[in-house]
């Protein structure tokens, strides 16, 4: 999870910084408090798992496991696998379906989806400037766009995964 807030960058990233920033206490302030807690991965991409004939063989890349709340780690991996150009919702809700038949969500950590996803969005916004973005020269292309993840932020915050966590407390 984001531990610091970025303070430096290039002229042309300055106002990624500051949404990123803003919007970090924004949802930092917002943040329950009391979610329960347990070993997370935290950073569940599709290129940290393994599979051998349609199984899962291996999960990869334990650097961000932590002891941390499952809302988190729930809206990670949905940011993770379940966004292309938008989310896609068959498979968000796929996602939380198939998560609920072995964890149900208490009602703390379903008010808490959005902001924990805004979390993840910013954490991997953050992430991907500093460590993609901050090390090309100017005008060049980075490995990998934060610009993404703050797509996925505004798609949040604009209500789109609102139908899928409507479901989780169905």
């Amino acid at each position: 999870m984001i531990s610091r807030r970025l303070f430096c960058a290039g002229p042309a990233l300055l106002p990624a910084v500051a949404e990123i920033n803003e919007r970090f206490d924004h949802y930092e302030a917002l943040r329950a408090k009391d979610l329960e807690l347990g070993i997370c991965h935290g950073d569940l991409f599709r290129d940290n798992v393994l599979w051998q004939g349609g199984e899962v063989c291996a999960l990869l890349d334990f650097e961000s496991a932590c002891a941390g709340n499952f809302a988190y780690d729930l809206m990670v991996t949905a940011l993770a696998w379940c966004y292309g150009s938008a989310f896609e919702l068959g498979l968000v809700q796929g996602l939380f379906d198939g998560y609920r038949a072995v964890r149900p969500l208490p009602s703390s950590e379903l008010l808490a989806l959005r902001t924990e996803g805004a979390i993840g969005c910013l954490r991997f916004a953050t992430t991907r400037l500093t460590d993609f973005s901050l090390r090309v020269p100017d005008g060049a292309t980075p490995g990998r766009d934060y610009g993404r993840f703050l797509e996925r932020l505004r798609a949040i915050e604009a209500g789109a995964l609102d139908p899928c966590i409507a479901t989780l407390g169905a």
